[in-house]
């Protein structure tokens, strides 16, 4: 072998291999092989541009690496593109300045000996080095160690701040990577292609993903297994079929590899993205997350809260659940849904439309995470931009709330074992001989036979039929307790619910097909309607119809419909080897650290699926059953209270808060309670007036009095075990402040009413937070200790204990505000707080300026009270204008499928011009009697009044112009029109 003492480099035309002369030997760089002389001048030969045979082997050469050079280079774009995307999404968040500064200063600067890495060779330090309320939850059940958290690729790093997860996923994380998106008919389809397995069994490894664009202001994303159905929520969200998008849309739609942004048009600031941390579909968990725009975070429940939820990584538990309310646990209902405000007055809603067990996490970045066992991912986006529009947009998917029957705006009474018939008729007796007015007598448990639905007891309730003809004969209703459960151990023969039951096989099966047993408060065995089953109605409406025929109930009290139950499952449990009943992820603030803690255990079967899916149906699927069979039954418009709630229960019935305890701390968290309902489309909604557990001091008692005399729904109730808590019961302070709110009440009636009826045309709450009232004034956004009624009436409730003083603060948004007793008191806000006097026997009312309201005079109960004269009350705001509306109908008929039983009015005050115009006529207004109009905030003198072009005695003193002493009556009256004119 001839040695070369020079160095030589061989012909470096692409595709050749540099050639190194090392001591001597020519050297193949790339592998190491020694080149004799012979093999090198072959070498030389076979490379030079002059060989024939080298051309086309070349010519080849160059086309194959031309192609692979542009291939390379094309894909090292897209992936440079996408993943600085991606950073940039993750970081640019609505974040203040330092938390960026911070993350970058981690990001540069990583602490010396910082504990933050990961086993993942794949992620760098540097990645895990992430601003605290960035952090995402990658080992979110109870226990997480270093070693399990650095097995699944995630970051580690133990904290003692309190709710920052010590186990996060690091930077660029994900297990999915979406593909593009193709524009369809309705909106957008893609997929999500699995990249890696999560720490959950059975994951989906491949995913439909479709953007539908179902209103201008509405998108939905749905996220589907792409090669096996899955359950999904059986109700009817959408009434309309969407076969093509609209030709506008308030929103735009941004997708990438890494997920989906939601903007609102012409917003820099996304209201929805999932492109911030990882998505998770297994069989039975999945996860998705989001930014929240800020802090200002509404709804979330049935949560006992703040009415602006906490976001330093609470977690809050929806699986319906019987307990004594309480925080970080589960409650009576579930609603997957949530409102935001930001500081310039916008609002939107997402809504995801899944009844699996559900636990959800708002860190403090702000973001949210959905974490779920089951179902799919079916979310909606409502964009707003006002908070009226945002109820009114969720209210199109999940139904408009139904409009109750009038008498069910007075006031109820119950007690929890009153004991005896003899007993109920006293106490009912008592209050009404002191004037105190009620329209319903209610009955709990104690009525009942052997606690045995549709049965009352023939001895200690012997004549409730005549007891209830009586009440009738006076204008009053009776609602009498129904649970679902059914008594399974009465002698042959003896209790049809049961072998009606068996015989239409419409009873909860366990996983071995036999019918499921529990126990509630019959003495033997207890089973449960499925109310998922096509034939249950039928069921439910023969007991109702059957016990009906014996006691003329006017409505339907549906309790312990989480369903309760008093064993973990039957009475020997649940079946341990159950991924159903012990599935992989429990939630970890979850009552009892199980699914089938006092319920039916998740693997019964029922028609349309498993427990597991339909728990936090149930309820909701009882009260349209009860709807449909009193709707038939009643032949008037059913009214339903229900405890258990979901998505959909607003459209049929109301909720009342459940077991609250008798202490101030409850008695201020009814306010933010009452006020979500409304945001969740339950308007008819109220809590046990003075508590239900434990006994009341009279102190509390009139306070809470006071207050509930303005829930939507008012009634005294209160547990077997405490003191009488009716107002008679508790002694003249609370009597008379019971009598002196509720006349209020009753005088409000038609207002109230008209809210009902605007409730149910646009999803509007009754009772509302001041931020839906005045989105622009970021000082209302937390405030939860006063409410306001529509947009006209603000109450203003004493929440403390032992308050002597003769004043209250309150806070008075910019405008003109009119004291509902001291006439000639008008405060002008500049939005401060104001000093406002305390009336004896009652609470501040203020009406706010710009408000038009009806009012009647209210009377015992409502059957009078709808009798009296009508008056109109305009209360003018700085600009000397005001507006309102006006529904009425006779107040019980069953509703027909197009809304038209009804009369609509419209008022409006301008130029010292007071118009009434019917927006809508469908009601025969001949009785309608029109008897006063007032006018508060009349600046300077009025020396006439022209009433329908007729001059009209009057009164004019301190601002106020009086009409009063009117008989105008019907359409000739007033109800055609009616026009005021002062000057």
């Amino acid at each position: 072998m001839t040695k070369f003492n020079t160095y030589s480099k061989v012909n470096t035309t692409i595709g050749i291999r540099m050639k190194v002369l090392r001591g001597g030997q020519l050297v193949d760089e790339n592998n190491g092989v020694e080149l004799d002389e012979d093999e090198f001048q072959h070498l030389i030969v076979m490379t030079s541009p002059q060989n024939p045979q080298w051309k086309w082997v070349a010519g080849l050469r160059l086309i194959f690496f031309a192609f692979l050079a542009v291939t390379l280079a094309t894909v090292l774009f897209i992936v440079v593109k996408d993943y600085t995307q991606a950073q940039l999404t993750w970081l640019m968040q609505p974040v203040n300045k330092s938390q960026l500064l911070n993350l970058h200063h981690l990001q540069t600067n990583p602490p010396v000996g910082g504990n933050a890495t990961s086993l993942d060779s794949s992620t760098s330090l540097d990645s895990c080095l992430i601003d605290d309320g960035w952090k995402f939850d990658c080992h979110p059940a109870n226990v997480a160690t270093a070693d399990d958290c650095l097995n699944r690729g995630c970051c580690w790093k133990p904290l003692e701040v309190h709710n920052l997860p010590w186990c996060y996923y690091p930077l660029g994380f994900a297990y999915y990577v979406f593909t593009e998106f193709v524009p369809t008919k309705t909106g957008l389809r893609g997929s999500a292609v699995s990249t890696r397995a999560s720490p959950y069994p059975k994951d989906v490894k491949n995913l439909n993903v479709d953007i539908i664009y179902e209103t201008e202001d509405i998108v939905r994303i749905r996220i589907t297994d792409a090669k096996n159905s899955r359950y999904e929520v059986p109700f009817e969200y959408s009434k309309t079929s969407y076969d093509k998008k609209p030709d506008i849309l308030n929103y735009s739609v941004v997708t990438s590899r890494y997920g989906i942004q939601i903007f609102r048009s012409a917003e820099k600031t996304p209201v929805f993205d999932t492109t911030i941390a990882p998505m998770i579909y297994s069989n039975q968990y999945l996860e998705i997350s989001t930014t929240l725009q800020t802090h200002y975070l509404y709804g979330i429940g049935e949560s006992v809260d703040f009415l602006k939820r906490t976001t330093n990584g609470s977690r809050y538990v929806l699986y319906n659940h019987d307990r004594i309310p309480g925080s970080n646990t589960n409650n009576y209902g579930s609603h997957p849904f949530y409102m935001i405000m930001d500081k310039m007055g916008r609002s939107h809603g997402v809504f995801l439309a899944n009844s699996n067990a559900m636990e959800i996490t708002v860190q403090s970045a702000p973001s949210l995470t959905f974490r779920t066992l089951g179902g799919i991912l079916d979310l909606r986006i409502f964009v707003g931009p006002k908070p009226r529009d945002v109820t009114d947009q969720y209210t199109q998917i999940i139904g408009r709330p139904m409009i109750p029957p009038y008498w069910s705006l007075g006031y109820h009474l119950c007690r929890f074992n009153y004991g005896t018939l003899n007993h109920t008729a006293e106490i009912l007796q008592n209050n009404l001989q002191g004037g105190l007015p009620i329209d319903v007598q209610w009955n709990d448990l104690d009525y009942m036979h052997h606690s045995n639905d549709f049965t009352y007891d023939p001895v200690k309730f012997a004549g409730l039929p005549d007891f209830i003809d009586d009440i009738h004969s006076k204008g009053m209703r009776y609602v009498p307790l129904i649970d679902p459960g059914i008594s399974s151990g009465e002698a042959k023969g003896k209790y049809i619910p049961y072998e009606m039951g068996v015989e239409m096989d419409i009873f909860i099966k366990n996983s071995q097909g036999h019918i499921f047993e529990g126990h509630v408060w019959n003495k033997k065995g207890t089973v449960w309607p499925d109310f998922s089953h096509p034939n249950v109605t039928h069921y439910w409406m023969r007991q109702l119809d059957s016990f009906r025929k014996r006691i003329k109930f006017d409505g339907a009290w549906i309790d312990m419909n989480e369903p309760s139950n008093f064993y973990n499952g039957e009475k020997n449990g649940c079946i341990k080897t159950s991924v159903l009943d012990n599935p992989p992820y429990v939630p970890r603030q979850i009552d009892g650290n199980t699914l089938y803690y006092k319920t039916i255990c998740p693997s019964a079967k029922q028609a349309g699926g498993t427990h597991y899916d339909l728990h936090n149906l149930y309820g909701t699927q009882e009260t349209i059953a009860t709807y449909k069979a009193l709707g038939d039954i009643v032949s008037e418009r059913p009214f339903i209270i229900s405890r258990a709630t979901f998505p959909g229960q607003g459209r049929y019935g109301g909720h009342w808060t459940g077991d609250v305890v008798s202490n101030w701390e409850d008695l201020r968290q009814t306010i933010p309670q009452i006020l979500t309902f409304g945001l969740f489309g339950i308007p008819m909604v109220g809590a046990d007036i003075c508590g239900f557990n434990g006994n009341a001091t009279a102190d509390l008692c009139k306070r809470w009095q006071q207050l509930g005399a303005f829930y939507p729904f008012a009634r005294n109730h209160n547990t077997d075990d405490g003191i009488p808590q009716d107002p008679w019961s508790m002694g003249k302070d609370v009597f008379e402040a019971a009598k002196e709110t509720l006349k209020v009440r009753y005088d409000l009636l038609p207002y109230i009413y008209s809210l009902f009826f605007r409730a149910h045309l646009s999803g509007r709450p009754v009772a509302r937070a001041l931020f839906f009232e005045f989105p622009k004034d970021v000082l209302t956004f937390g405030i939860d200790t006063q409410f306001m009624l529509g947009p006209g009436v603000m109450i203003v409730p004493i929440l403390e204990e032992n308050y002597t003083k003769n004043t209250i603060p309150a806070y008075l948004p910019k405008g003109f505000w009119y004291h509902h007793y001291y006439l000639n008191d008008v405060i002008e806000s500049l939005g401060e707080v104001h000093d406002l006097q305390i009336p004896v026997h009652s609470i501040p009312i203020l009406y706010q300026g710009g408000s038009i309201i009806v009012k009647q005079k209210g009377e015992q109960n409502t059957v009078l009270s709808r009798k009296n004269k009508f008056s109109i009350e305009a209360f003018l705001s700085s600009d000397d204008t005001a507006d309102g509306e006006f529904f009425w109908d006779d107040g019980v008929s069953n509703l027909p499928k197009e809304l038209v039983q009804y009369n609509q009015y419209s008022f409006k005050v301008s130029k010292n011009v007071l118009t009434m115009t019917t927006v809508f006529g469908g009601y025969d207004s001949s009785s309608m009697v029109l008897g006063d109009i007032t006018v508060r905030g009349v600046r300077g003198s009025v020396t006439s009044a022209i009433l329908n072009n007729v001059d009209f005695p009057f009164s004019f003193e301190n601002k106020v112009l009086t009409l009063t002493n009117m008989t105008l009556q019907g359409p000739s009256g007033w109800t055609d029109g009616l026009t005021l004119v002062w000057s």
